[in-house]
């Protein structure tokens, strides 16, 4: 079984016999998929790309990682789901947005049936 609270905030969970056996959360709330304004998983380098050239300070990354990211940063109009899809057909950058946020669920739900060892 696999379970998929999805929404603005958004985790996968792999089960077996009633217990969790992999997970797309990690440490903090950033990693795994991608949600409504936290950026999801992120390549290391994007961080010191963020702070040495473009010259955010840690505070800055910070709030950009998990106030302004996700959805909220791709589409740059609503970190809600729910106000894409209303929005996907007139404008791309909705559209984008939820093509990117199912790409990242079908991406992790692949790994974790392989995790449960297939279909």
């Amino acid at each position: 079984c696999i379970v998929a609270p999805l929404g603005s905030g958004a985790s996968l969970c792999a089960m077996r016999g009633g217990r969790s056996v992999a997970t797309t959360m990690g440490f903090s709330a950033l990693d795994g998929l991608m949600m409504g304004t936290r950026c999801g998983a992120l390549d290391p380098g994007a961080l010191l790309y963020l702070m040495e050239v473009e010259g955010l300070d840690v505070h800055q990354v910070g709030q950009m990682l998990y106030h302004q990211s996700g959805l909220l940063g791709v589409s740059g109009r609503s970190a809600d789901p729910r106000e894409l899809l209303a929005h996907e057909a007139d404008d791309p950058q909705c559209a984008a947005a939820l093509a990117l946020y199912v790409r990242r669920i079908v991406r992790e739900l692949g790994a974790l049936v392989a995790v449960l060892g297939g279909l």
